[in-house]
């Protein structure tokens, strides 16, 4: 590969997950790129509009105009249901279990996409089912996505909301939720993580569903731990730009 096109990459991708604004000397630095070779590079770039000076005193760069306008293009021509579909395929094929691609709309959670590893445990369930997001796995997930203050204005009479807090806690926490009363009660385990999108919100949720039977206590973090790589890998190919999931 062509040193210079790695090093403009590399600067620029170094330059967007960064959390402060680098200076020249930060980049050259961690990215073991001569300084001199660094100036030329991030001059260019700045010309070029890929590349902006937030503070002239420290010389300190953020990403430019160019640059947000080939992200946005890129969220735009990216497909929504083949980048899901895709990544669910895949998470099927390894863990070899049922997995449910789940949307809000409203206070309902609709099943968008579902790759049924055994279809005898869900004949009545596909594409269109819908369930209110107090029930089960998927809509906490969901909803520990929303601000506290959303929550607690949400939740119906009767909900403690002490106690849903605390678990809203705990999936922020984890980045996934663990349920076994989803579908067919005291029988179903199902497993629930979210996908969020490049404004940081959630776009849907992954739920791995079988029989508890069926998954020991080995098999649930190698599930669990594939449905989070999938989940985050997602949302990285819509614009998310967090390192975890749940971004608070």
């Amino acid at each position: 590969m062509n040193k210079t096109v790695v090093r403009i990459a590399n600067i620029l991708d170094y330059i967007a997950k960064s959390e402060r604004c680098p200076t020249i000397s930060n980049i050259s630095r961690d990215l073991d790129i001569p300084k001199s070779s660094t100036f030329d590079i991030i001059h260019t770039l700045l010309e070029l509009d890929f590349l902006t000076v937030k503070d002239s005193k420290i010389m300190s760069l953020g990403l430019g105009i160019k640059a947000f306008e080939i992200g946005h293009q890129y969220l735009h021509q990216i497909e929504f249901w083949e980048v899901i579909h895709s990544g669910l395929e895949q998470l099927v094929s390894r863990i070899k279990k049922s997995v449910f691609f789940w949307s809000n709309e409203t206070n309902d959670m609709v099943v968008l996409d579902f790759l049924p590893h055994d279809r005898t445990l869900y004949p009545n369930v596909g594409v269109g089912f819908r369930k209110s997001i107090f029930d089960g796995g998927s809509g906490k997930v969901y909803i520990a996505s929303l601000t506290d203050e959303k929550i607690g204005a949400m939740l119906p009479g009767g909900f403690s909301k002490e106690a849903w807090m605390d678990e809203i806690c705990r999936i922020r926490e984890n980045g996934y939720y663990v349920s076994d009363k989803d579908m067919i009660d005291n029988e179903t385990l199902s497993i629930s993580v979210p996908v969020f999108n490049y404004q940081n919100q959630c776009c849907g949720v992954i739920t791995i569903y079988d029989l508890k039977s069926r998954i020991t206590n080995g098999l649930m973090e190698t599930i669990t731990c594939e449905t989070k790589n999938t989940a985050l890998s997602i949302s990285q190919q819509m614009g998310y730009l967090g390192k975890k999931l749940y971004p608070f």
